[in-house]
Parts: C-alpha cells; structure tokens; sequence
C-alpha cells in the first residue's frame, strides 16, 4: 500500500532501509534502479534474483562496515519519527 501511494503522490526514493522482514529479493526488485536499497541479508540468502539484488548484496559484502553505517541510520529516523509522532502514524 505504501508503495502505491508513493506512486500516487509521485515522490521518487533516492534510498530506502528496509528490516529483516523485508530482506528478500523480491522487495529489494520492486524499487526503481535509481532508488538504493540496504537490508540485512537473512543467514540463507543467495544470489538468486534480480540484478539489483546482487548489486546490493555485493554492496554489502565488499564494504560491510560503510554499508551497515547507511544502514542503521534507520533507526536515528525511526527513533525522530517516535519522538515527533508517537507510535501510531495517522
């Protein structure tokens, strides 16, 4: 639903963090080329999948640490967000 709204409203994603709920190829394949996805590959993930997929995956492999940097400014959002709007977003 999200996704369709942001389509709605024409907003276009330069980067998006997504949780370990979502760290399959096929969410990261649903994201515009231009639109960078970090997640945090789940124990059994393969290459299998869409391009952009294997490029985030070897994004994560050949510089972990910048990578997981980009990553975990999620939770600064999340943690902002909380603060400005309580647990329930309208």
């Amino acid at each position: 639903m999200a996704m369709m709204f942001l389509k709605m409203v024409d907003v276009k994603l330069k980067s998006i963090r997504l949780d370990k709920h979502y760290s399959e190829s096929s969410y990261v394949s649903r994201f515009d080329k231009d639109t960078v996805v970090y997640i945090i590959p789940k124990k059994d993930a393969t290459l299998n999948g869409s391009q952009k997929w294997k490029d985030t995956m070897r994004e994560f492999v050949t510089d972990t640490f910048q990578y997981l940097k980009e990553y975990y400014k999620r939770e600064n959002s999340e943690a902002v967000g909380k603060k400005l709007f309580g647990w329930g977003i309208a």
